[in-house]
């Protein structure tokens, strides 16, 4: 017996919202659409489901969805030249990433992230 993969699932007002910004702006795969439930594949492993009957806990500010990158400012520019809103990229030394924070249309903290190399 052994796990072969994991979701991890958010409420969302919007299936269609969710469906845009995941897999038109940002690039994840649809694995399923499940007509209440649409399931993201991330590479690498792993999958996140946004579900319109799970209550949405985004406005309690956690948790956050971080994505990994090797090209952070690329997405920085490809969000914010699609009006979304997001921090300038910065260096966090306490944890040696490069980084910055936007949100989904149902208000979800994202972060897009890059391990810098020690």
């Amino acid at each position: 017996m052994k796990v072969i993969n994991s979701i991890v699932f958010f409420g969302t007002s919007n299936l269609g919202s969710a469906r845009t910004f995941y897999k038109d702006l940002i690039g994840l795969d649809l694995f399923k659409d499940q007509g209440k439930c649409l399931i993201f594949s991330t590479p690498g492993g792993g999958m996140l489901g946004f579900c319109n009957h799970l209550h949405d806990r985004s406005r309690e500010g956690d948790p956050i969805i971080t994505l990994l990158t090797e090209n952070v400012d690329e997405f920085h520019r490809k969000l914010i030249s699609a009006g979304v809103v997001c921090t300038d990229p910065i260096v966090n030394e306490e944890f040696n990433i490069y980084h910055f924070f936007t949100s989904d249309p149902d208000g979800h903290r994202l972060e897009i992230q890059r391990f810098l190399e020690e």
